[in-house]
């Protein structure tokens, strides 16, 4: 039985439409409403749940920067193919947009965040969403973090999404904030940088710092 948490409160949900996949959605508790939306994209766990230091980064982002954070696993296998988990995600991502204030959040101030695996749907998406103009990514959180139970066709997938991105993608395109243990450098941030996107390093064991971050780059447009 999962603990109470007097600082958050969350629910198990089906998404109507987006997938046939359960989420798990936090809300902070006092917290202004609407507050910032997170969704989350998990690394793989082995029984195709979510790792249980996702699931603490999932709890620490609801209280640490008082936002909505949806946590959605979202994949099996790596990224591409027809109806894949990258699809899958990409429908999480837009029926969040789509209905954040059901959820009590801001599409506003939509923060797109992914550990392990998740990093590479995340740099996918947000490259979609700043061609089709939507959803509004506010920021894009990137959770570098080593995984046994990580294939790795997706690790390599995570590799070749960033590699891979076009010379102008840096244009209008969401900032991110790159967490690795121990906030060493990391050839992904050096990509993303090299086509003009705006990143952060932060020490992913630094959780206040991270927050802190977080909640300036997310009430910039408030």
């Amino acid at each position: 039985m999962q603990a109470i948490d007097p600082t958050q409160r969350a629910a198990d949900l089906r998404l109507r439409g987006a997938s046939s996949r359960p989420v798990r959605v936090r809300w902070p508790a006092g917290a202004r409403s609407p507050a910032p939306l997170v969704v989350f994209l998990p690394d793989l766990a082995p029984s195709d749940g979510v790792d249980p230091a996702d699931e603490r980064l999932c709890h620490e982002l609801c209280a640490g920067v008082g936002a909505v954070v949806l946590c959605a696993p979202w994949a099996t296998s790596g990224v591409g193919g027809s109806d894949s988990p990258l699809e899958r995600a990409a429908g999480v991502l837009e029926w969040s947009a789509d209905h954040a204030g059901e959820l009590a959040g801001d599409p506003d101030r939509l923060l797109l965040a992914g550990s392990g695996a998740g990093v590479a749907a995340c740099v996918a998406l947000a490259l979609r969403a700043r061609k089709r103009g939507w959803p509004r990514i506010t920021r894009q959180l990137l959770v570098l973090c080593a995984s046994a139970s990580r294939p790795s066709a997706v690790r390599e997938a995570a590799r070749s999404a960033i590699s891979d991105l076009p010379d102008d993608v840096g244009v209008a395109a969401a900032p991110a904030t790159v967490a690795v243990p121990g906030g060493r450098p990391t050839r992904c941030a050096e990509r993303l940088r090299a086509r003009g996107i705006a990143v952060d390093e932060l020490p992913l064991e630094d959780v206040e710092a991270l927050a802190r971050s977080l909640r300036g780059a997310l009430e910039v447009g408030t």
